[in-house]
């Protein structure tokens, strides 16, 4: 989680968690996966929003992420149940930042999740 400070609530998630799970593959449990559009009050316009609910092994923590304006390919293999955690990337410094400043990524090869998205937003559930 460390160099991801452009994530709105990460401030919070760095004070709150204990280092043994600052780390995004920690949160290997997908709860919930919501796909919708919202009005963008800044940009006056819709985008696609992709919402995950993910908890660590122990169910200790929750965190919701909040992936604006996303794209890119959402697949899942339900016969081999593999999902170790995902994998975020800042690719500000490559000139993304515009439109698809983030890449969230799975840690498993055989799960094709690969989204693009311009803003994140991370809350720490009770």
């Amino acid at each position: 989680m460390q160099g991801l400070e452009a994530i709105e609530g990460m401030d919070t998630l760095y004070r709150t968690l204990p280092p043994e799970l600052q780390h995004w593959h920690r949160f290997g449990r997908i709860l919930s996966l919501v796909y919708e559009t919202r009005f963008d009050e800044q940009q006056l316009c819709t985008q696609p929003v992709l919402c995950m609910l993910l908890t660590d092994r122990q169910a200790q923590y929750r965190i919701r992420l909040t992936l604006y304006g996303v794209s890119g390919t959402v697949s899942f293999d339900t016969a081999n149940g593999l999902f170790s955690g995902l994998a975020i990337e800042d690719f500000s410094d490559c000139g993304y930042e515009a439109d698809h400043r983030f890449r969230v990524s799975s840690l498993e090869q055989d799960l094709d999740f690969t989204i693009y998205c311009a803003r994140i937003r991370a809350e720490l559930l009770g």
